[in-house]
């Protein structure tokens, strides 16, 4: 497994990502076309920043 660091001038790093979704009163809205489109979404911006 390889890991891909970044340099800056007095620094190293590898960034990475937790996202978390925290609706208000934790109502359950993340089960039809809601979840497919946020799904895509969030492989979309993934893959942006693989590119």
């Amino acid at each position: 497994m390889t890991r891909q660091f970044k340099k800056l001038s007095h620094s190293l790093y590898e960034c990475k990502y937790h996202v978390v979704f925290c609706p208000k009163y934790r109502y359950k809205i993340l089960d039809t076309e809601v979840a497919q489109y946020m799904t895509q979404k969030l492989y979309d911006l993934c893959g942006q920043k693989k590119g």
